[in-house]
């Protein structure tokens, strides 16, 4: 291969996984919507990373069960997943009066998560 032809596919992979950890880290960094301030997910006994990621994203935990299982493996826990009943609870508050938040129109506020095991 010539050294212009290797010089195209380093910049066409460098593009594309550039695009890819953009998309990844705006994902994880847009924090989830909870549909209530209590979300249940049960992890049974031999569920893998793949089930359980589904869980947690249909349950409106995480954004993206694809996110979630490449996090899990990044950081080695994608085969230690511990079977039991997880509750996330998170705070939402309104505020009336709107000059509270800054600039912004919104007049409410959500607490961080807590993830309790059970």
């Amino acid at each position: 291969m010539s050294r212009g032809r290797r010089s195209i596919v380093a910049l066409v992979v460098t593009g594309v996984m550039g695009a890819l950890s953009v998309i990844v880290a705006s994902r994880l960094a847009t924090p989830p919507t909870l549909p209530s301030s209590v979300v249940s997910v049960v992890v049974r006994d031999g569920d893998g990373v793949t089930e359980v990621a589904r869980r947690l994203e249909a349950a409106g935990v995480v954004r993206s069960a694809l996110a979630f299982r490449l996090w899990a493996r990044w950081i080695g826990r994608d085969r230690t997943v511990q079977p039991g009943t997880y509750r996330y609870y998170q705070a939402f508050y309104r505020d009336s009066d709107p000059a509270f938040c800054g600039a912004s129109p919104a007049t409410f506020n959500a607490s961080n998560a807590v993830m309790v095991a059970w």
